[in-house]
C-alpha cells in the first residue's frame, strides 16, 4: 500500500490507499471506539477507492525521533510495554494483533511521549516478525554506553531470534530503568494496569460489544455504574416497581371510592333534606306531623353524614400512604 501524508489547517492525517480488502469487524470497531494509545481512523472514498486516514496531528514518528539520535534502554522499556498493553487493549476488544504495525515510520510520539500506534484492519503483517525487526533496530539505534541496558537488550534479541516466543518472555527478561540509567526492579503489568487506572477495574469486553450493537444498551448504561444492574439494584427496581404499581392501583381505587361516597353523601343529604322540608311543608298546611316523612329524613340525612365521614376517613388514608412511600 502507498503511503501518503496530508497536512490541513488544524489536522495531519497519514494516508493509507485501500487497494486489500478489509476486515470488516476491525473497521466498525475501529470507527466506532476511540481505543487509548490508536491512532485515530476515519475513512475517504475517492473513486470507488476507499482510502484510510490516520490523524497524526501533533505527533512525531519513531523513524524521525531516533533518526539523529540514539534510543536509550528505558526508551526501549517504554515501547515494549506500552505494545504489551496495546496487544491485550486489542485482545479485549476482539481485534487480531496482526493488523497492528509496528515499522519505526508507523509508530508516534504524542508531545507528551505517549506512544500512538497504527492499527490497520485492511492491512495483515505478521507480528512477531515485525516485534524481531523492531529489537534489531532497537540495536542499531541503541545507545552502547549503557552497558546494562545493552545486556539486557541483546538477551531480548536472541529470545526475539527464536522460531517460537512470546512477548511475555521478552517483557520477564525487560527490567524498568532508574534515572541513572541502571536497571531496577521491574513492574508487574498488574502494577501498570493500576497505575494508569486507580480503581483497579478493568473493562469488559462482553459490555463493550453489547454497548456498540445495542445503543439502548448505553443509554441504560449512564444511569448505571458501567452499564450493568446489579443484583441488589435489580431487587431495589423490582421494589419501586412493585410499590409504584401498588400505588397506581390504590390512587386508582381510593380515587373511585371516594368519588362515590362524595356523591352517595351528597345524594342522602339532599334527599334527606328534601324530605324534611316537605314534611314541615305538610305539617304547616295540615298542622300535623307525618311521623314516616320526619323518621325517614332523618336517617338520610344520619347516611349521609356517615357517608360523608367515611369519605373524608378515605382522604386522610390515601395523603399519609402517599406521604410514607415518598
Amino acid at each position: 500500500m502507498e503511503v501518503t501524508y496530508r497536512k490541513n489547517v488544524n489536522e495531519t492525517y497519514m494516508i493509507w490507499e485501500g487497494d486489500s480488502p478489509c476486515e470488516k469487524f476491525a473497521l466498525h470497531v475501529l470507527q466506532e471506539n476511540r481505543l487509548p494509545g490508536l491512532l485515530p481512523l476515519s475513512l475517504r472514498e475517492i473513486n470507488g477507492r476507499t482510502d484510510y486516514c490516520f490523524e497524526i496531528s501533533q505527533g512525531k514518528s519513531m523513524a524521525k525521533r531516533f533518526e539523529k539520535s540514539q534510543i536509550s534502554y528505558r526508551e526501549i522499556s517504554d515501547i515494549l510495554y506500552a505494545i504489551d498493553d496495546m496487544v491485550h487493549q486489542m485482545e479485549d476488544y476482539l481485534l487480531d494483533i496482526h493488523h497492528l504495525i509496528l515499522e519505526p515510520e508507523f509508530i508516534f510520539y504524542t508531545e507528551k511521549d505517549k506512544l500512538l500506534f497504527c492499527c490497520h484492519p485492511a492491512c495483515t503483517r505478521d507480528f512477531f516478525s515485525q516485534i524481531r525487526s523492531l529489537i534489531q533496530y532497537f540495536l542499531n539505534k541503541m545507545d552502547h554506553t549503557e552497558k546494562a541496558g545493552v545486556e539486557k537488550t541483546y538477551q531480548i534479541f536472541e529470545i526475539s531470534q527464536q522460531e517460537y516466543f512470546r512477548l511475555d518472555d521478552l517483557l520477564d527478561i525487560l527490567e524498568d530503568v532508574g534515572k541513572d540509567g541502571a536497571p531496577e526492579a521491574k513492574q508487574s503489568r498488574s502494577e501498570r494496569g493500576k497505575a494508569g487506572n486507580p480503581s483497579g477495574e478493568r473493562d469488559d469486553p462482553e459490555e463493550r460489544w453489547m454497548m456498540r450493537e445495542d445503543p439502548g444498551y448505553k443509554e441504560e448504561g449512564k444511569d448505571r455504574e458501567r452499564g450493568k444492574i446489579g443484583e441488589k439494584e435489580k431487587g431495589r427496581e423490582k421494589g419501586e416497581d412493585e410499590a409504584a404499581g401498588e400505588g397506581f392501583f390504590w390512587e386508582k381505587a381510593g380515587s373511585s371510592g371516594t368519588m362515590l361516597f362524595r356523591r352517595l353523601s351528597q345524594i342522602l343529604f339532599t334527599g334527606g333534606a328534601v324530605v324534611l322540608l316537605y314534611d314541615f311543608w305538610k305539617m304547616w298546611l295540615e298542622k300535623q306531623i307525618n311521623w314516616y316523612l320526619l323518621v325517614g329524613g332523618l336517617l338520610l340525612l344520619a347516611a349521609g353524614m356517615l357517608a360523608g365521614w367515611y369519605m373524608h376517613r378515605e382522604e386522610n388514608w390515601e395523603e399519609n400512604w402517599q406521604e410514607s412511600h415518598e
